[in-house]
């Protein structure tokens, strides 16, 4: 159909300060359980279904022990998220990297 058009290719598209759209996304990416993710952030599972439909917003204890379950950066709030970058970074980890 018609609309607008893209101005990104899917490698370059970054979500930039939503983190609601960042952690449903990088949950999913990491395989992650809504309930997995609660529990390890001191959370329930209905809060961070919250988190992710952008009803409320993550502390700042939440979100850092949200990118570090997950590994992505906590400034990606900032920088942006790529769903590619992260599935390299997740697929990387334990391998060492060619000198």
């Amino acid at each position: 159909g018609g609309g607008t058009q893209n101005m990104y290719t899917k490698e370059e598209y970054r979500f930039q300060n939503q983190p609601d759209e960042i952690m449903k996304a990088a949950r999913q990416t990491a395989g992650l359980s809504e309930s997995d993710v609660a529990n390890a952030i001191g959370c329930t599972a209905a809060e961070l279904l919250e988190m992710e439909n952008g009803v409320i917003i993550p502390s700042g204890a939440e979100w850092y022990l949200f990118c570090h379950l997950v590994r992505i950066s906590t400034d990606s709030f900032n920088v942006g998220y790529s769903r590619e970058e992260h599935e390299r970074n997740l697929t990387n980890v334990g391998k060492k990297r060619e000198p």
